[in-house]
């Protein structure tokens, strides 16, 4: 009898390859979810603005994917240089937090879901904003790829399955308005 049922769990494996390969899977999830929490709890993480602040202020920049730091780490440095000769109050930077998608940051924060497949890990994160009793919640989806053998975040959607949803490293490329106020502001110095 322990003959048969061995039997019939190997033929399972064989007939079904998705099986054998779950634990991998679950391992690569497993290894997903602690680094996002991990970023999460990073006050670090929650509290990087974009005002005055470089790639190198990030005590976590090696979890970011190397796609993300070539796009986010010049950027950054476009803004420290505009923030210098003007002011915040004019409105020709962007403000507020660069891994969260609200304006306030977060006060709240817990992993809804983590899919894992060919390499590339997506984690919808609930966050939430408490603030004189009300609360506000929503959800950002983080986009993980494994690069030499590690989980790095490559991308964060924000809100998520709202129609305000938005990619950052689409934001971060297309925001010709502060490269344009850059290159006439700094030409002008």
């Amino acid at each position: 009898m322990k003959w048969m049922m061995g039997m019939a769990a190997f033929s399972v494996l064989l007939v079904s390859p998705t099986l054998a390969c779950a634990p991998q899977d679950g391992a690569d999830a497993g290894h997903v979810r602690k680094s996002a929490l991990a970023l999460y709890a990073d006050s670090r993480f929650g509290d990087a603005r974009y005002t005055g602040v470089s790639c190198d202020d990030f005590g976590f920049r090696s979890q970011l994917s190397s796609a993300l730091q070539a796009e986010l780490c010049p950027y950054l440095e476009t803004l420290i240089a505009l923030g210098k000769v003007t002011s915040t109050d004019e409105k020709l930077i962007r403000e507020g937090p660069i891994f969260i998608g609200s304006y306030e940051g977060m006060t709240g924060h817990e992993i809804e879901n983590v899919t894992v497949s060919d390499g590339r890990a997506e984690v919808m994160m609930a966050l939430s904003f408490q603030y004189e009793g009300e609360i506000a919640r929503w959800t950002d989806q983080m986009i993980w790829v494994k690069q030499d053998g590690q989980w790095k975040l490559d991308d964060i959607i924000f809100d998520y399955g709202t129609g305000e949803a938005y990619n950052m490293r689409e934001s971060i490329v297309s925001d010709e308005i502060t490269r344009d106020n850059a290159r006439t502001y700094l030409a002008a110095e």
